[in-house]
């Protein structure tokens, strides 16, 4: 067993010391605050160890988070489920997590997609992201000139559908996959739509824009479609 020092020599400077060896002093308040966490005071540690200590706290408190997630996370013959497929379960308030007992003649978890998009047919509204979110005209008012819009998709697929793919379709009805030139293509959409609403609205506050997209569980992508004036809505606002 390794024997670990902490000395504080006469300058008031502390060393480190494995098995009578000197340690560098980033390397020795790491093992210093492994050691001893528990019983330490982050006000009586060196620069150094404090933030081996907040580092410590930090991972500490991911860990605790990762668990809970887990502990409360739908799971599948032990596969915990992604957030698009959670939710589905959440608003059919399974209180279940192990969804294993739904589908018990379903052997794999690609045999599970198989039939979730069976039972998902009819129930695709689910996954519409529908909250709308609004684009104010920069004037003293309000202030406001950042496109919310997309902003809100690249939050959702980052934060609710990580691992999904952006499709977009294009108001001339091409497909595009690149995820950068999705965004930019929304963005410029967006901009120009509201540019054309300005001019012909009189009385204009702000334009709502509400996109529904649709989700492919299977193939994991996430399609805003341009042409489908349900899915993709754009209204204008008056003062």
């Amino acid at each position: 067993m390794k024997q670990f020092k902490r000395i504080q020599d006469k300058n008031g400077q502390f060393r480190y010391y494995v098995n009578g060896k000197r340690v560098t002093t980033k390397k020795g308040a790491s093992q210093y605050v492994k050691q001893n966490f528990s019983q330490l005071n982050i006000q009586n540690l060196t620069p150094t160890e404090q933030r081996s200590f907040k580092a410590k706290q930090s991972a500490e408190k991911g860990a605790a988070d990762a668990s809970k997630r887990l502990k409360n996370a739908y799971r599948f013959k032990g596969k915990v489920l992604d957030k698009a497929l959670s939710k589905y379960f959440e608003i059919l308030e399974k209180k279940q997590k192990n969804i294993t007992e739904f589908y018990p003649n379903v052997k794999d978890y690609g045999q599970l997609l198989k039939e979730l998009q069976k039972d998902l047919e009819n129930n695709m509204q689910v996954f519409d992201l529908d909250d709308a979110s609004q684009y104010g005209l920069p004037n003293a008012k309000r202030n406001r000139t950042d496109l919310e819009n997309t902003a809100d998709i690249v939050i959702a697929l980052k934060e609710d559908y990580p691992g999904y793919k952006l499709i977009v379709i294009t108001t001339e009805g091409d497909t595009i996959t690149d995820y950068k030139q999705g965004i930019n293509y929304i963005r410029d959409w967006e901009t120009n739509r509201i540019s054309e609403e300005e001019k012909e609205t009189k009385n204009l506050a702000y334009v709502k824009i509400t996109y529904r997209p649709t989700i492919d569980i299977i193939n994991k992508t996430l399609t805003i479609d341009l042409q489908d004036k349900e899915r993709t809505s754009v209204t204008p606002m008056g003062s």
